[in-house]
């Protein structure tokens, strides 16, 4: 089915089990499935699978478990690749059986057509097999007017006073991006007052809101980094210059450590030849202690692997491996 009608279905209260968003509009796919979860439960009933993490029997163990703690178990999957269809089949009727178990199913374009539409024709069918418990979404690039629309209720939900003409003209500043636009909306929340044409101005001249430094950051702080992955994805990031420069990042960290453990301080003048800032400085500082010597080895290596594969593998989706294998490394440390 599409938008409008998936809407409509919403809007009667009808309540599928299992759902597979696929099509143009990624945008589409976290707004629908933010929505779905606040209709039948919450984020604490939520369990995710990011793209190679996905695991048959991990996911039908989630979905036929009860709990004390949560009302509903709710398992999202995003993916670019194709799930076994037998695989999909059992974890559709399992969420078909079970009254509080329900499946979403973001399958993100892969940079190839034609693969994209033969696993999401493929996927379909499984969800056309359970009637009125199971179905798919197809959403296309939205229009001018809807797209507006999904920037204008964001920015309300942010309480950002901005008029439509210049959520037009945010739209338009990004080259009609829709997901680029809504992350946009963060960078004005900062002003805390009317929005005019001289802050869109302003944030033009940034080339992102999110540094470098804090996203790698967050990798080793274990914290989540899917939407700050996605943001600088859109602004243009280089897999191979990212993994060089995190290298570096982690080995002023086990400087810093080395330097701590001699010294019982810290100063990055002496560490690595020049200041930090200090809010920057104290903040390496506290992080550099928390892996042992071992666990600095693991990162690096894992970090050669990484910069080895994308050398190397002409064919593999260069976006969607490196951001597994940051995963991989926040799971083992």
């Amino acid at each position: 089915m599409y938008r409008n009608e998936f809407e409509a279905k919403l809007r009667q209260n009808h309540q599928y089990k299992s759902v597979l968003f696929f099509g143009l509009c990624i945008y589409s796919f976290e707004f629908f499935a933010n929505k779905l979860i606040s209709l039948i439960g919450s984020k604490d009933d939520l369990k995710t699978m990011y793209f190679d993490e996905y695991n048959f029997d991990e996911a039908k163990n989630f979905l036929s478990q009860s709990s004390l703690f949560s009302s509903s178990n709710i398992l999202l999957i995003k993916t670019t690749d194709k799930i076994d269809v037998k695989e999909l089949k059992v974890l559709i009727e399992m969420t078909a059986k079970i009254e509080d178990s329900y499946m979403i199913i973001s399958l993100y374009p892969n940079n190839d057509d034609v693969k994209y539409s033969k696993i999401s024709a493929s996927m379909q069918n499984q969800f056309l097999k359970v009637k009125d418990k199971a179905t798919f979404v197809r959403f296309f690039k939205p229009n001018l007017k809807e797209s507006m629309d999904f920037i204008s209720l964001k920015a309300s939900s942010l309480g950002l006073d901005i008029s439509n003409q210049l959520v037009k003209e945010l739209y338009f500043n990004n080259s009609e991006n829709l997901e680029l636009s809504i992350a946009d909306l963060e960078k004005l929340r900062l002003y805390q007052e009317e929005i005019t044409s001289a802050h869109l101005e302003e944030i033009k001249l940034q080339t992102s809101e999110i540094s470098m430094d804090d996203f790698m950051f967050k990798i080793l702080e274990k914290k989540d980094i899917f939407k700050d992955y996605k943001y600088l994805c859109l602004h243009g990031l280089k897999e191979i210059e990212f993994i060089s420069r995190f290298a570096n990042f982690v080995q002023s960290l086990i400087l810093f450590n080395i330097y701590i453990r001699e010294n019982g301080n810290f100063n990055s003048k002496d560490i690595l030849g020049y200041k930090l800032p200090k809010q920057i400085e104290e903040k390496r500082a506290k992080l550099s202690i928390l892996f042992n010597i071992k666990k600095y080895e693991f990162i690096l290596n894992a970090i050669l692997g990484i910069d080895l594969s994308l050398k190397g593998e002409v064919k593999i989706n260069k976006q969607d491996f490196l951001f597994s294998k940051l995963l991989q490394i926040q799971s083992n440390i």
